[in-house]
C-alpha cells in the first residue's frame, strides 16, 4: 500500500478512468465500458480502504450520468455509493454512532405508512435515499485521516471541470451526445456537462467555488493559492456555460460574503483592500476576455428579458404557488407529505428545497429530516 501514501494517485487514476468512460462511450463499445467499470470498481475499493472514499466519490459525481452501459439504465456510480456505504459499515462497525438512526427510522416509518395508505410503490431511489441516511454519516470517520478540505475541493473541482469541458467538446459524436443535453432557445445555448438540468449542474459548480473562496480566507501556501485560483477561473467558465440565473445570483452572493468576511477579519483595513482590489481587477480581466464575452452577453440577456417575477424566476414562482395550493387543499399532504414519490405537480419539481421537503415528507417528516441533519452535523 506504499503507492497510496501519495493521495493524489487517486486523482490521476480517477482522471484516467473517466477518460476511459468518455472514449468507450464515443466508440459505443459495450465490452470497453464493462472493462472501464471494473477499473472504476477497483479505484473505489482502494479509495475506501485508504480512507479516500469521499474525495473520489466527489470527483466522479459530475461524471455519474455517463457511467452506464446505455441511456436509461442505472449508473454504476449509484452502485458504487451502496458498495462504499457497506464497506464503511464493515470498517467502522465498532464506531457506529446511533444518534442519527432515530430520526432516520422515524422518517422511514412515516413514509412507509404514507406509501401504504396511498398505495405507492418503493423504488430504487427510495431505498438508496434511506440507505444513505442510515450509513452515510459513517463517512465522517474518514475526516482528518488521509485528506483535508483543500483536497476535497480539488477533487470535486477537477471532476466538474473535466466533465463540463469534455461534454462541450464531445457533443459532436452521436454515441456520446445521447448523454449530453444542449438547450437552445432565443439565441441562447445552455450546456450542463452530462447533467440534463443546467441548474443542478450549476449547483455543483457554486459549491466548488464556495470551497475555493473559503480556502482563500485561510492561511495556505502560495502554491495552493495558485491552484485554487486556476480552479476558480475554470469553474466560473464552466458555470457560465450553463447560462443559469441561479448560478449568477449564487456566485455574486458568494463573492459578497467573501468580501464581508475579509473586512471583518482581524487585521488592518489597509492590508485587506489590496486583496479585494486584486480580486476585482482579476475578475474583470477574466470576465472581459474573448472566451467569456458571448457567455456574459447571453447571461445578461436572460436577466434583461425578465419583466416580472415569473420571468425572473423562469416561472418557478408559479410552481411554488401550485405546490402551496396543494398544501392548502390537502392538509394531510401538508402534515405527512406524499411519502417520497415521483408524483409531482404537473410532472415538475418545485425547484425549492423547503417546499419539496414538505411535499415529500410533510411538516412532521421535515422535522425528522432536520433532526437527522443536525445530528449528522454534530
Amino acid at each position: 500500500m506504499a503507492l497510496f501514501r501519495n493521495k493524489y494517485i487517486f486523482l490521476w487514476s480517477s482522471v484516467l478512468t473517466v477518460a476511459g468512460f468518455a472514449v468507450m462511450q464515443v466508440l459505443g463499445s459495450t465490452p470497453g465500458l464493462v472493462a472501464v467499470m471494473l477499473v472504476f470498481a477497483a479505484v473505489i475499493v482502494l479509495a475506501t480502504v485508504n480512507d479516500m472514499a469521499i474525495p473520489v466519490l466527489l470527483f466522479f459525481l459530475p461524471w455519474s450520468p455517463l457511467m452506464k452501459l446505455r441511456p436509461g439504465t442505472t449508473s454504476v456510480y449509484t452502485l458504487a455509493i451502496i458498495a462504499v456505504l457497506l464497506m464503511l459499515l464493515l470498517k467502522n462497525v465498532k464506531r457506529f454512532s446511533i444518534g442519527h438512526v432515530f430520526p432516520a427510522a422515524l422518517l422511514f416509518a412515516l413514509t412507509v405508512v404514507v406509501k401504504t395508505v396511498t398505495d405507492a410503490s418503493m423504488d430504487a431511489s427510495f431505498i438508496l435515499f434511506f440507505s444513505c441516511m442510515l450509513l452515510f454519516p459513517l463517512a465522517a470517520n474518514e475526516r482528518g485521516k488521509s485528506y483535508d478540505f483543500y483536497m476535497l475541493v480539488v477533487f470535486f473541482a477537477v471532476g466538474i471541470i473535466t466533465s463540463a469541458i469534455s461534454a462541450q467538446q464531445l457533443v459532436i459524436f452521436p454515441t456520446i451526445s445521447r448523454y449530453i443535453v444542449v438547450i437552445e432557445y432565443n439565441q441562447l445555448t445552455r450546456l450542463s456537462g452530462y447533467y440534463g438540468d443546467p441548474n443542478f449542474y450549476a449547483a455543483h459548480i457554486t459549491a466548488a467555488i464556495a470551497g475555493c473562496v473559503v480556502l482563500f480566507l485561510n492561511e495556505i501556501g502560495i502554491k495552493k493559492k495558485i491552484v485554487l485560483g486556476v480552479l476558480f477561473a475554470l469553474l466560473v467558465y464552466c458555470g457560465l456555460l450553463s447560462v443559469s440565473k441561479s448560478f449568477a445570483l449564487v456566485f455574486v452572493c458568494i463573492l459578497l460574503l467573501w468580501v464581508i468576511e475579509i473586512l471583518f477579519k482581524k487585521g488592518r483595513l489597509s492590508s485587506k483592500l489590496p486583496m479585494i482590489l486584486a480580486l476585482a481587477v482579476g475578475g474583470l480581466y477574466i470576465l472581459s476576455s474573448i472566451v467569456l464575452t458571448d457567455l456574459l452577453d447571453m447571461m445578461i440577456d436572460r436577466f434583461a428579458g425578465a419583466g416580472n417575477i415569473s420571468d425572473f424566476t423562469t416561472k418557478r414562482s408559479e410552481l411554488w404557488v401550485s405546490y402551496l395550493r396543494v398544501f392548502e387543499k390537502e392538509p394531510l399532504v401538508l402534515l405527512f407529505g406524499k411519502g417520497y414519490t415521483n408524483n409531482l405537480i404537473n410532472g415538475r419539481g418545485s425547484h425549492n428545497v423547503l417546499i419539496q421537503s414538505v411535499y415529500q415528507f410533510g411538516l412532521v417528516g421535515s422535522a425528522f429530516l432536520l433532526g437527522w441533519l443536525l445530528q449528522y452535523l454534530r
